[in-house]
């Protein structure tokens, strides 16, 4: 049988209402749940007692949640647009060298210009993708600088 027990005091209630709270807000959370107490509890129980089955699944969780937020960032950063010079001349280079090796009258569609620009990117592993937002808007100013013609109910980029 397990004779430890939580001392229980102002201080050890506060910090676990302040993890409890931590935790729910992680998860985008107004109220806090059963799993963010229970959340809580275990990181004070493996502080306390330094209990390692506790540490490693503590660990798991940490990283279950590390990794939602990503994806959750990955979400948002898909509509943000980034307006920076040397991005912007890397789609641009990107869609002239694919304009010039596409043999169907410069024609590029837009996924393929994408999957280009991105795969550019796997030497570098800090590196942001292009996303589908901020490839359009600089089409789209291409498109208004006459250098580009962009047809985009078919995703395409043609040759001016």
């Amino acid at each position: 049988a397990d004779d430890r027990t939580l001392p229980i005091t102002a201080r050890c209630l506060e910090s676990l209402i302040r993890l409890a709270t931590a935790h729910a807000k992680i998860h985008h959370s107004e109220n806090i749940s059963i799993s963010d107490c229970d959340f809580a509890f275990n990181i004070l129980s493996t502080t306390i007692f330094g209990d390692s089955d506790t540490k490693e699944a503590i660990t798991a969780e940490n990283n279950n949640d590390i990794e939602q937020a990503r994806e959750q960032i990955d979400i948002e950063m898909n509509d943000v647009v980034v307006h920076e010079p040397r991005r912007e001349n890397i789609i641009s280079q990107t869609l002239a060298q694919l304009q010039q090796a596409d043999v169907s009258d410069g024609i590029v569609s837009v996924n393929n210009l994408l999957v280009a620009l991105n795969a550019t990117l796997s030497d570098s592993p800090n590196a942001i993708e292009f996303s589908s937002a901020e490839v359009d808007s600089v089409l789209k100013k291409l498109a208004d600088q006459n250098r580009i013609m962009y047809d985009e109910e078919h995703g395409e980029i043609h040759a001016c």
